[in-house]
């Protein structure tokens, strides 16, 4: 029994029998009734509270769409050549989507992996009244195949818009420009989209410009200037753990229809109410106004959800784009060798504790070493748990100096390196025009150095010039150091019996992997979509090591091969899982069951799964849109 329920606490929604909100307890939350008098702390009545709830309802539920004019009468199409299917017709999400950009207004949309997002994206152009030229901003290690594979695919059946730079050019049709996000983190990318000045700005995978960040300040000052500017936004992850990821994406795109307040303020005291603190989710704000919002009986996470749902302009997934079935399973690697017993208990200290408390959060423990097996004494809690992960591996990183440069110098080297990266981290907080980033500020100290009189703006940093001085002197590297092949080899054995991707956190124990057994090591971006596409071509179903830090992404196409992974590195981030598990268990996969093995042997592994599992219940809670991880067969054996 979980912990919720053994507090009484009623479910919120319907997860399967045995699905991972359950095994976990977190298949219910505590109902918190508004109180006859609100006290001082809780949540206040704003006109941000008052325009929200004024706003019209509809039924969250997919409508209909004519995509009639859409479609491309096209007999002798050029799909099989490719090795794809014939798309032909849209799924119910990427209608209702379309639905409520024709209308005019803009789109807010928690969409799960696999639903289509990226014809989704090409065709939106064609439906919003008006549109002339548009921006779509997708992930970098997506560019490539959307722009060689995905348009010539989707142009077979369908009509897109004009591709900018592109060979033809079809009157009466918008003009799509195809950015990748990383560009808006370039010095030279600063007034990227004044020059393109689109009317329809389009961001799928959205959660790339989500909280504060240089590309998200760029972004957002283009709104300030153009206020006007049509926006859609959808993602998997619209939101990782709160509301303030994802607030500013929903005034950008539903303007005063958003469903959440336009005011940050307002927003901070909304998310001390709504956001997920640990695996019991007791506020640390009684909902107070937001009882409005609310439903006799529900809770404050329930009335946003419903409210959120129900405006016009949001389009949510509740349910898996396909039948296949989702089984994730918890692999034994077997005893646990001494040398990495031994290794763990010296990191975390004489009582042996995890580096992550029961919310899975980095923690100090009371006492512990954390130190390396090479002796070397850690002084960050993340690089610690870091570490964790890499002894759990069978492995650790240990830095060298290649050079071999004095101690002396490197000691210099480390401090001025950590005073020049402390100030800047300082200067782009503010985020001032063409300061934003730390390239931008570096050109900045330099222009005032060299007394610059132009234009552009100049930094008297206190700390560049030394930094400056000594930062070619020192090269730094890393070595990884084995003190067991023990995960390794049950990996090896897990390739050797199934055909499937195994997925890797670290490069160190990708290689060896692949040196070992011998398979393909893709690390994402543009090289393991080149190396998707040729296998999907020949029909080639030969196992693959793959990178969890490119997400997954690039290896679309992969549900054509395969119907099994094991996943080494279990990640602690539900919006990682979702594209994780996404690659496989996605539009085009022919298995009735997709299967994933997933190493939990160790405690920073097992409490970083059930973070994942939390992030899940959050935009569960709170979206309505369900992923992978709530829906899954989920067999574990602790």
């Amino acid at each position: 029994m979980g912990l919720l329920a053994r507090r009484g606490a009623a479910p919120i929604a319907a997860p399967s029998r045995g699905s991972p909100l359950e095994q976990f307890g977190l298949s219910g939350v505590k109902t918190e009734s508004a109180p006859l008098v609100e006290p001082y702390d809780a949540v206040q009545f704003t006109e941000d509270l008052a325009r929200i709830e004024a706003l019209p309802r509809r039924a969250p539920e997919p409508v209909a769409f004519d995509a009639h004019r859409l479609k491309r009468m096209n007999e002798r199409c050029a799909c099989a050549a490719m090795g794809r299917k014939c798309i032909t017709e849209l799924l119910p999400i990427q209608a209702w989507a379309l639905n409520e950009g024709s209308v005019g207004q803009g789109v807010l949309g928690p969409i799960g992996v696999g639903h289509g997002k990226e014809l989704l994206g090409l065709l939106m152009p064609m439906v919003v009244p008006n549109c002339k030229v548009a921006v779509l901003f997708i992930k970098p290690s997506g560019r490539k195949q959307l722009l060689e594979q995905d348009i010539p695919l989707y142009g077979q059946h369908w009509n897109l818009p004009n591709l900018a730079g592109g060979r033809y050019f079809t009157g009466g049709r918008p003009v799509l420009h195809v950015m990748a996000y990383s560009e808006l983190s370039h010095a030279k990318s600063t007034a990227a989209l004044e020059r393109i000045r689109p009317d329809l700005i389009i961001a799928n995978e959205c959660q790339e410009i989500a909280r504060d960040s240089v590309r998200t300040g760029r972004v957002r000052r283009y709104f300030d200037k153009y206020p006007n500017t049509r926006a859609c936004a959808w993602s998997g992850s619209l939101s990782k753990r709160s509301l303030k990821d994802y607030w500013h994406l929903s005034a950008w795109s539903l303007k005063l229809g958003s469903p959440l307040p336009l005011s940050k303020t307002v927003v901070e005291e909304w998310a001390a109410a709504i956001d997920s603190v640990g695996r019991t989710a007791l506020w640390a704000k009684p909902m107070g106004a937001l009882s409005r919002l609310c439903e006799p009986g529900e809770n404050a996470r329930q009335g946003f959800q419903r409210r959120l749902r129900e405006t016009p302009g949001v389009v949510s997934t509740t349910e898996s784009a396909i039948p296949t079935s989702l089984v994730i399973t918890q692999r034994d690697p077997g005893p646990q060798p001494k040398a990495v017993h031994d290794a763990l208990r010296k990191l975390r200290g004489p009582n042996g504790v995890s580096m992550l408390n029961r919310k899975g959060e980095l923690e100090e423990p009371d006492q512990g070493d954390w130190c390396r097996p090479d002796g070397e004494v850690l002084v960050e809690v993340a690089a610690v748990a870091e570490c964790a992960r890499q002894l759990a591996s069978g492995f650790y990183y240990q830095r060298t100096f290649p050079r071999k440069e004095p101690p002396k110098l490197i000691d210099e080297w480390l401090k001025r390196r950590s005073e020049w990266h402390s100030e800047v981290r300082g200067k782009i907080r503010r985020r001032e025009v063409h300061l934003d980033s730390l390239a931008l500020c570096q050109h900045a100290a330099d222009r005032y150095l060299a007394d610059y009189k132009g234009p552009l703006p100049v930094w008297q940093s206190d700390t560049w010039e030394a930094w400056k001085e000594i930062a070619d002197q020192v090269e730094p590297s890393k070595k990884a150091v084995w003190i067991s092949d023990w995960l390794l080899e049950d990996a090896a054995g897990w390739l050797a019996k199934h055909r499937g991707i195994c997925w890797v956190d670290f490069v160190s124990f990708g290689e060896r992997l692949a040196q070992v057994t011998r398979a393909d090591y893709w690390t994402g971006g543009d090289e393991a979509s080149d190396r998707v596409n040729a296998a999907v071509r020949t029909r080639c179903k030969k196992s693959v090591i793959a990178s969890i830090a490119a997400r997954g992404t690039g290896t679309d196409g992969a549900q054509f091969l395969w119907a099994d992974q094991l996943v080494a590195h279990p990640p602690a981030s539900g919006d990682l899982w979702e594209q994780l598990l996404g690659r496989l268990h996605r539009i085009g996969q022919e298995a009735d069951e997709v299967t994933t093995e997933v190493y939990l042997h160790s405690a920073e592994f097992m409490q970083g799964f059930k973070r994942a599992i939390e992030d899940c219940r959050y935009r569960h809670e709170t979206l309505g849109n369900v992923q992978k991880l709530g829906y899954c067969t989920l067999n574990l054996s602790v």
